[in-house]
């Protein structure tokens, strides 16, 4: 058995719920685990792995009307160099440097994969956010400052990675051979809910409450169409719109037997949504050129719209649409599947370890091609 170091990010859901899965497996099977997390992910995984996580301080992004600020964020990070360097240097050179791992899984943390660089142990990537630089595939139109930046970043953020698993809802073509593409994984309570069409809603999420004005003004004109709206911060009822706050298992519920989604382009929920079958009206936060990639295939594979902006028109058509009969069969596209997530998963932690860790249950090889 063997000592697993997991670094996980703290924006966004998506690093967290990834990690509780892959965790939940790797203690399974045996091994002993110790998470490095910061802001979100600290407080979700500290939930469910007490005793098991030990604090990071993370990189944090920040928005404005929806929209990445690029100086802000840079600018947020480099004021509290001296603060994180405290704190990572503490949990590096006490908590973990006791652990003594035998190999590093990061979920795009970049702190654990330098410290794994730094001390010669294997480094594993699992995350969607390498797909930018180490697939070829089809990228909609973008700016290319935008492009850059997300670009250059993603490859240079990780440092001296054994073995990538990306995780991704379309097919694409490797460009290094320590690049393996997974579809995405679902969390258990995703995977206890069963679809159906028994609802009218629609379901709108939001990751900023910057927006809550554009859309209700939009909504309202549709009076017949219920919206169900999550991720504002209040709870409530206006007209046709239903206000509730964030809840696991309310929401998942309310997915499960909606009839379409209006969010933005983030990994996760695209990836319960083709789980469920549910057809999304999309709008990227600018200059998330990640986002933009997402949308831009979703669009193209049938089991979305990808829009700019959200307006009485472009609703109206929308809920027209869902009127047809949906299909999710596009030839291209990589709907959740756990078993084959852990088989890749399985088979790169005994390659990088020499057979040290090891994942029993799911030593089989997998043919994406035939998911």
């Amino acid at each position: 058995m063997a000592r697993i170091l997991y670094g996980v990010a703290g924006e966004g859901f998506g690093h967290s719920s990834r990690a509780h899965i892959t965790g939940k497996m790797l203690i399974e099977s045996g091994h002993e685990v110790l998470f490095a997390a910061s802001n979100k992910s600290l407080e979700y995984l500290n939930r469910y792995f007490p005793g098991k996580v030990c604090k990071i301080h993370g990189l944090t992004f920040h928005y404005e009307n929806s929209t990445v600020n690029l100086p802000k964020t840079f600018f947020s990070n480099f004021s509290q160099l001296p603060e994180m360097l405290q704190i990572n240097n503490k949990t590096f050179n006490g908590a973990v440097k006791d652990f003594a791992p035998d190999v590093v899984i990061t979920d795009f943390d970049p702190f654990t994969s330098h410290w794994a660089c730094k001390n010669d142990v294997p480094c594993i990537s699992i995350d969607h956010e390498h797909l930018m630089c180490k697939f070829e595939f089809d990228r909609p139109e973008t700016g290319w400052f935008e492009r850059l930046m997300s670009d250059t970043v993603t490859k240079i953020y990780l440092k001296d990675i054994s073995e990538y698993i990306v995780l991704n809802f379309f097919n694409a073509c490797p460009l290094a051979d320590n690049a393996r593409l997974s579809p995405p994984v679902m969390r258990d309570e995703v995977a206890k809910h069963t679809p159906s069409s028994e609802g009218d809603h629609v379901i709108c999420y939001a990751t900023t409450e910057s927006c809550l004005d554009d859309f209700y003004r939009v909504f309202k004109k549709f009076p017949q169409q219920e919206f169900l709206l999550y991720g504002f911060g209040i709870e409530g009822v206006e007209g046709n719109c239903v206000f509730r706050q964030r809840n696991t298992e309310n929401f998942l519920r309310d997915l499960a037997s909606c009839k379409g989604v209006i969010a933005s382009g983030g990994f996760s929920l695209i990836s319960e949504c083709l789980h469920f079958g549910k057809r999304m009206l999309v709008k990227p936060i600018q200059n998330q050129v990640e986002q933009m990639i997402n949308a831009y295939h979703l669009d193209r594979m049938g089991a979305g719209a990808y829009v700019d902006k959200i307006d009485e028109n472009v609703l109206g058509n929308y809920l027209e649409w869902l009127r047809e009969t949906p299909s999710f069969g596009h030839k291209d596209m990589l709907r959740p599947n756990n078993d084959a997530y852990f088989s890749i998963l399985a088979g790169v932690l005994a390659d990088v370890t020499g057979g040290k860790a090891r994942l029993p249950k799911y030593e089989r090889s997998v043919e994406l091609s035939g998911l």
